[in-house]
């Protein structure tokens, strides 16, 4: 990881307010470079508790990029429980993002859960232009990585499953018809496909969701089930491949999940996915909170 401009919050603000601290690494808001062939993320939901669950997944993240590439975040929804926050001067900020999160150094990319959408949604928003960490200029937008590259490595597409609206499904068909980029990824916070406790289809968008990505998007990324499943499916004659990373702190939703065809890998335990991307390639892990590598897979091109 590169060395960065320090963050707003210094080490012994962090090291009083939030407990024994983590080696504070460094911040930047230009993280990806046009010249660079590699993409690597950190994505996880399910997550803004102030639980020490919480904290131990922020560890791991922390300790893991220490050796490992991490240029961003993203998040796959419920950032705040249980009601979202109320307004940008909310105590959520600091006590379940800035204070966990600040010595993993790392830009986060937002979107909406069910329960965000439960509070002051544009407050969220709105933090985007206090907190150069934090980012999520509406509840559904897109961002390439490199940001400045006519044929991006990596593009998201993030969207609102509970305001699935003409006007996102026309942004989205758009936008997906516009990409340059390798590798497209959607981000959902309710799942396509699960074999968790919510199931298929949770917002039920399904029916107008997929005639607009099927063999558009590479990779569906999930959260809103508090487990961790890999899940491939061909639906409506479209391939979906999906990975459900519910695992970021929030309570998890307990139980044997595995009796399900469509899956090749899950399990019930706290922790992130990591994601690399080259122009043709995207490699995966899921790392545990105890810092042990669970699974991993790689799509080619």
């Amino acid at each position: 990881m590169k060395l960065m401009a320090p963050l707003f919050f210094t080490l012994s603000l962090l090291q009083f307010a939030c407990g024994p601290s983590l080696v504070c690494l460094n911040f930047t808001d230009s993280i990806v470079d046009s010249a660079k062939d590699t993409v690597s993320f950190i994505t996880f939901g399910d997550w803004g508790q102030n639980s020490g669950n919480q904290r131990e997944v922020a560890r791991a993240m922390h300790d893991f990029c220490l050796t490992q590439d991490c240029d961003f975040v993203v998040t796959l929804g419920d950032n705040f429980y249980e009601t979202g926050v109320s307004s940008i001067t909310d105590t959520q900020w600091y006590d379940n993002y800035t204070c966990i999160y600040s010595s993993v150094g790392l830009p986060f990319y937002a979107s909406l859960g069910n329960h965000d959408l439960d509070g002051n949604i544009q407050a969220q928003i709105d933090y985007s232009q206090i907190d150069e960490t934090w980012h999520m200029p509406g509840t559904y937008y897109s961002v390439n990585f490199p940001e400045n590259s006519e044929a991006p490595v990596i593009q998201f597409f993030i969207i609102n499953p509970y305001d699935f609206t003409d006007t996102q499904t026309t942004w989205l068909t758009t936008a997906l018809a516009a990409s340059q980029a390798n590798w497209k990824i959607l981000v959902v916070h309710t799942p396509i496909i699960s074999n968790g406790a919510h199931g298929d289809d949770a917002a039920q968008i399904n029916s107008q969701l997929l005639p607009i990505i099927c063999n558009q998007i590479d990779v569906v990324l999930a959260g809103h089930d508090h487990i961790f499943s890999h899940l491939r499916q061909t639906l409506d004659s479209c391939a979906i491949e999906q990975v459900i990373i519910g695992t970021g702190g929030g309570n998890l939703h307990l139980g044997d999940f595995s009796n399900d065809t469509r899956v090749l890998s899950t399990g019930t335990f706290f922790g992130f996915g990591w994601l690399q991307a080259t122009s043709n390639q995207l490699d995966f892990k899921m790392i545990t909170a105890e810092k042990s590598t669970y699974y991993s897979y790689q799509w080619t091109k």
